[in-house]
């Protein structure tokens, strides 16, 4: 079992709420993108971009007396695997919000692989079964 006491969870959670914070600025300039291209997506960009940088900002707040000077190659593991799934997750909202993917899962997917340089599409995989 895990034992969390030896990680300084507030520290952890401070830095995911700058990436998260980071991920809703990159959303915003991409919707302002699809505004300026007349993309039909871009107001589900826009809106995931709103969800993302409000819970990144509602986590900093939270977590704000976090000391980040205190970080091992512990809490630098947690970090980097936790903050993988979690832009994951919240990148996958544009997908969801504008039913381009309907399914959470297909979204997910989609989003990993995107993150990952992956070739594999699951939109196209849909179509075929």
């Amino acid at each position: 079992m895990l034992n969390w006491s030896v990680f300084n969870l507030k520290s952890i959670l401070k830095i995911i709420a700058y990436i998260l914070i980071v991920e809703g600025i990159f959303m915003l300039l991409s919707a302002f993108v699809g505004f300026y291209f007349n993309e039909k997506s871009a107001l589900s960009i826009l809106l995931a971009s709103g969800t993302t940088t409000f819970f990144g900002f509602a986590l900093y707040f939270f977590m704000r007396k976090g000391n980040t000077k205190s970080l091992g190659k512990r809490e630098g593991y947690v970090i980097v695997t936790s903050s993988w799934i979690v832009i994951s997750l919240f990148g996958s909202l544009p997908y969801l919000f504008s039913g381009t993917i309907p399914s959470f899962t297909n979204a997910f997917f989609e989003t990993v692989s995107g993150c990952l340089l992956y070739t594999s599409d699951a939109a196209d995989e849909e179509d075929s079964v």
